[in-house]
């Protein structure tokens, strides 16, 4: 994969690019009841800071097998669906024609996207800025293409992902599969956004404790008491991961 003019390895595209991913992805993000609460509650999340979306034009980077576009679809947006892995992306396609919805689908390297400054009305990009090779030019990426929001989520240094490499160790135990990723707090985001014209509106927390203890546990009963007990000391508000943030292009008079 060609990066910013530099030919990379990288496990992003590397591990995503093996076949059969899709189909792997999903058995493991959908196969575990937590885990699709947990997918659940974040989409209920992301469209809530959406707002009214009908018609508008959406980009959902690193869209994977197309749960999110599908959603965004089904509510009336007009979407395009982008990966670089073209096999996550086959399988996205074959669940949008089950669910018989439109959706533009495109292969693409999120440091250099094939799109025009300002094309989309709204940017999202979940689970992906974590992952990337260059963080800074992905998100610089995102602001360019986007003409008003943008949507992203990261595990907060705040969070237990903090304790890398340590909780990785940990993780790896149970999850053979783990990989590395980025860890970020709140100002070296803002600082980013505010280089590429874009100022925070809004930010939401999920969970506290790790998810693959959830997963481990596998109980939405218990999940949902801890979590909500948790937020009721207000620790969700201080450790939560991982940080949904909406942010919005400001516009000089």
């Amino acid at each position: 994969m060609i990066v910013s003019g530099v030919k990379v390895e990288h496990y992003s595209y590397s591990f995503y690019k093996k076949k059969g991913i899709g189909i792997e992805f999903d058995k493991e993000k959908l196969g575990n009841k937590v885990s699709r609460m947990f997918l659940e509650e974040q989409q209920k999340m992301i469209f809530e800071l959406l707002g009214d979306i009908k018609r508008k034009k959406i980009l959902d980077i690193g869209a994977g097998t197309g749960r999110l576009s599908i959603s965004l679809a089904k509510a009336g947006t007009i979407v395009t669906a982008s990966d670089a892995s073209n096999e996550m992306l086959n399988l996205a396609k074959i669940k949008a024609k089950k669910e018989n919805v439109k959706i533009k689908f495109k292969i693409a390297n999120a440091h250099n996207l094939p799109f025009d400054n300002s094309e989309f009305d709204v940017v999202i990009s979940i689970r992906t800025l974590m992952h990337v090779v260059n963080w800074r030019k992905v998100l610089a990426e995102l602001c360019r293409v986007s003409k008003k929001d943008l949507i992203i989520d990261f595990p907060p240094k705040s969070g237990f992902a903090f304790s890398d490499p340590l909780f990785l160790g940990i993780k790896k135990i149970f999850v053979n599969n783990t990989q590395n990723y980025k860890v970020f707090s709140i100002k070296e985001i803002k600082k980013e956004l505010l280089k590429n014209n874009f100022i925070i509106i809004d930010i939401k927390k999920q969970y506290v404790l790790p998810l693959f203890l959830h997963r481990a546990v596998n109980s939405v009963f218990f999940s949902r008491a801890v979590e909500g007990f948790l937020r009721n000391l207000g620790l969700t508000y201080l450790f939560g991961a991982p940080i949904l943030m909406k942010s919005r292009k400001i516009v000089y008079k």
